[in-house]
């Protein structure tokens, strides 16, 4: 007889955020670091340095904002903030290297920008929620098609017990084929 009450196990998801996680340790460690380096004018990111005429509070302002959010980034609850905070910055870096310096400066905010956007959407509050919504769905999904799998078994058992056709074929572990 099948068992219908065992719950299909699905494949683990404890190693299912681990990507995410790796790339904002990685994003964090980038911006942290980068953020120290735009203190001292030597950043091999977004070399503000390149743009003329730039004020001297500039270097500092985005360095903080790189230290402190990089570090936020880190923070469950602050992430998509963190997030948002620096992907500013790399979008008014890439403009401001864009419009001054021409070349391709402004290749790495962008590629930065892109890890920041995927990283904010796959963090976001909003997003989560709506994830574990999907999840409970599923899982009375399951149940209720567990429970009209066992309604017709049960009709369909009830049926065919006082006939006299032939006897239903099973092809289940614990009953072998009937053969003719």
């Amino acid at each position: 007889m099948i068992d219908h009450t065992e719950r299909h196990v699905g494949p683990s998801t404890k190693w299912q955020n681990l990507p995410i996680w790796l790339a904002i340790g990685v994003l964090a460690v980038v911006f942290f670091v980068d953020g120290i380096l735009q203190w001292f004018g030597q950043s091999f990111l977004v070399p503000l340095t390149s743009l003329p005429n730039a004020p001297d509070w500039l270097l500092p302002a985005v360095g903080t904002v790189e230290i402190g959010a990089g570090a936020l980034l880190l923070l469950s609850g602050a992430t998509t903030f963190a997030a948002a905070c620096l992907a500013l910055v790399m979008v008014a870096g890439a403009l401001l290297h864009v419009r001054f310096t021409g070349g391709l400066a402004f290749i790495p905010p962008l590629l930065l920008l892109a890890g920041l956007v995927v990283i904010g959407y796959e963090r976001s509050a909003r997003i989560r929620s709506m994830r574990r919504l999907r999840s409970a769905v599923d899982i009375f999904a399951e149940a209720e098609i567990l429970r009209e799998q066992l309604r017709r078994d049960a009709v369909n058992g009830q049926g065919r017990r006082g006939t006299k056709g032939p006897k239903r074929l099973r092809n289940d572990a614990t009953r072998p084929l009937a053969t003719s």
